[in-house]
């Protein structure tokens, strides 16, 4: 199911005139998405969405994960007090939370949720997932990168 989940919402990010290309990456299938039009501002972010097979209680489920990188080159020096504003941000987010990759000095949105057994609620829970993010991306954006541009 993992890789019919990611070519399912392949076809709904291009239906919506989004460019995606699904890769392998370590064994891991990755779906890439360019987000365009992103609050306010119109901004871009760029979506990766993995489903990975996972086995609880003996069963065989799929945990899908969105990552959203929305800001990158943050500036070093700032990055502790930048932190602290997404920890603040991260409050009041819908779903999902915003982290930092100090090393590659990114700023990304993040949303994991377990699919369930049954095919057809994966699908479903697979596309409410997927809306779930990108509305929660759109509301959060301007605000974010107020905060990746250095100014908290």
């Amino acid at each position: 199911m993992t890789e019919g989940v990611l070519e399912y919402l392949s076809v709904l990010l291009e239906d919506s005139g989004r460019e995606t290309l699904i890769t392998n990456q370590g064994g891991t299938d990755i779906l890439k998405a360019r987000l365009s039009n992103l609050g306010r501002a119109g901004g871009s972010a760029f979506a990766e969405i993995c489903a990975v097979p996972v086995k609880l209680s003996g069963k065989e489920r799929t945990l899908l994960q969105f990552f959203t990188t929305f800001a990158s080159g943050l500036d070093a020096d700032k990055l502790d007090r930048e932190i602290a504003a997404f920890n603040e941000m991260n409050l009041t987010l819908l779903c999902g939370s915003i982290g930092v990759h100090k090393g590659l000095r990114q700023a990304y949105h993040k949303y994991t949720v377990l699919l369930p057994l049954d095919e057809n609620a994966a699908y479903r829970q697979a596309t409410e997932s997927l809306d779930l993010v990108l509305a929660v991306v759109n509301g959060m954006f301007d605000q974010a990168i107020i905060i990746a541009d250095g100014n908290v």
